[in-house]
């Protein structure tokens, strides 16, 4: 369950966010600033949702704003801070997220956008934790000391990176999906000179054509049916930092003509707007998909190719690197030990054997949630084979093998190799049955009431089981 701070001014606001988040949270309200900083001095939390009124801000600009999210930072510890407010301090909450906020939340407060606003942060934040594996073994360092990424293929990503992120040269990161190419764009990001400014991620194939240029340049009120308000566009809230095109191919035909214009000329105006306003965003973009195939069939203009492959680098997938998967699990492993306070310490080697002979078509995102759903369902301090998949495994089945932790008492021993081999004995069987409760706990010898409590205990959930209907 998520441990979530509402800090906002008056029961309708916090009532409404507390009802778009859902049973899921426990939630602690404050109205008031010294509430607040008493809430967040008690207990850790998750998620802080703050209105801007409750920050104590005696005006707009750029160095109170980092004061103020410094002090904020540092009382919200780990937790995510989404800055709120309603639409007409949209510039100033653009300029909090600036100095240090995760993200911003604007009024009337509804569920789609509060849950959009969720996902996006989720992503970010794990974005942010692969980003400082990455900079806490790269950044500042050089190929000597770059050695727990083994494989060639990420050392020459890395060298090409390197060499192009302090330039104003656009990129071209190309790769199939999951391999991490919003990780590289931030790698670019925090090695370039402009580490200090925003780093703003946009994916093309999410926004509709009508809402895209409204989204990547903004536009001005009364632009259009339904503009009632300024909107700032992702180009000039990226200034003076880095823009990510993300899976750029997607991008309909009349808006490659518009970004080719912006590229060439560096400046764009806001829909409905009259004033230029400069490009001071470096652009990197990234595909899935043959950009140069596209170009050549005439469905990517080749134009605006060229513009954005001055300098392609190629993430490859995970397959095509197997000697970086230890090192990739272990970073999972222990950014799950810190998100969830648990302390497994160890990874089995029969699942690092088994993820070595995996195809991985889901690279390090499919990697990444396998891990995750493993760790939730381990109930000992060494991650085994028994929460992974049976595709995943070897024989397509978990060994029954128990570490032994010579460190522990004989009966936590037991106990530990009890549970495993009570987990391994319940999900064959219902392997075996097709996940049906009746039949499984009648071979079992058990009742049904407690086949389900020991189901529950071990995390098991009936519906992995079934046979899917062709």
């Amino acid at each position: 369950m998520k441990h979530v701070v509402v800090a906002v001014p008056g029961t309708e606001l916090s009532g409404a966010l507390i009802d778009a988040l859902g049973p899921g949270c426990a939630v602690r309200c404050a109205d008031t600033r010294p509430v607040l900083q008493r809430i967040l001095d008690e207990a850790d939390h998750d998620l802080l949702f703050v209105d801007r009124h409750l920050l104590g801000l005696r005006g707009h600009g750029r160095d109170e704003c980092r004061h103020v999210m410094g002090s904020l930072r540092a009382a919200a510890g780990h937790g995510a801070v989404v800055v709120c407010g309603p639409h007409e301090d949209l510039r100033l909450l653009a300029e909090l997220v600036r100095a240090g906020a995760d993200t911003s939340l604007t009024y009337p407060v509804h569920p789609d956008g509060l849950h959009a606003v969720l996902e996006d942060l989720q992503t970010s934040r794990r974005l942010a934790s692969e980003l400082d594996y990455f900079r806490s073994h790269v950044a500042g360092v050089d190929g000597g000391r770059f050695v727990r990424l083994r494989s060639e293929a990420m050392r020459e990503v890395y060298r090409k990176v390197k060499s192009v992120a302090d330039t104003k040269t656009p990129v071209l990161l190309l790769g199939e999906t999951g391999t991490g190419k919003g990780v590289v764009a931030r790698l670019i990001h925090a090695l370039s000179n402009r580490a200090g400014g925003p780093f703003i991620s946009v994916h093309c194939g999410s926004i509709p054509d009508n809402l895209f240029e409204s989204e990547i340049f903004g536009h001005e009120k009364g632009a259009f049916t339904g503009a009632d308000r300024q909107h700032i566009g992702k180009l000039e809230l990226g200034c003076h930092g880095t823009v990510l095109l993300d899976e750029i191919g997607t991008m309909s035909p009349a808006l490659q003509v518009k970004l080719l214009q912006v590229l060439q000329e560096r400046i764009f105006q806001r829909v409905g707007g009259d004033h230029d306003i400069p490009l001071d965003a470096r652009i990197i973009s990234a595909t899935n998909a043959d950009l140069a195939a596209l170009a050549a069939a005439g469905s990517f203009r080749k134009d605006l190719f060229f513009r954005l492959n001055v300098f392609p680098i190629c993430v490859p997938p995970l397959r095509e690197r197997t000697e970086d998967i230890p090192t990739l699990a272990e970073h999972f492993l222990d950014t799950l030990n810190a998100l969830h306070g648990r302390a497994i310490k160890e990874i089995h080697p029969a699942v690092i054997e088994a993820f070595l002979h995996y195809e991985w078509p889901g690279n390090l995102r499919e990697l990444e949630n396998l891990m995750e759903r493993a760790y939730l369902l381990e109930a000992t301090s060494t991650l085994t084979p028994f929460g992974f998949p049976p595709e995943i495994l070897h024989g397509g089945a978990a060994p029954t093998c128990v570490p032994v932790d010579t460190t522990r008492p004989l009966h936590e021993v037991k106990e530990q190799a009890l549970a495993v081999l009570e987990r391994a004995y319940l999900a064959r069987l219902m392997t075996r049955y097709h996940g049906r409760i009746d039949r499984t706990a009648a071979h079992a010898g058990l009742s049904t009431r407690h086949l389900r409590t020991l189901l529950a205990r071990h995390g098991l959930d009936k519906r992995e089981f079934k046979t899917p209907r062709s």
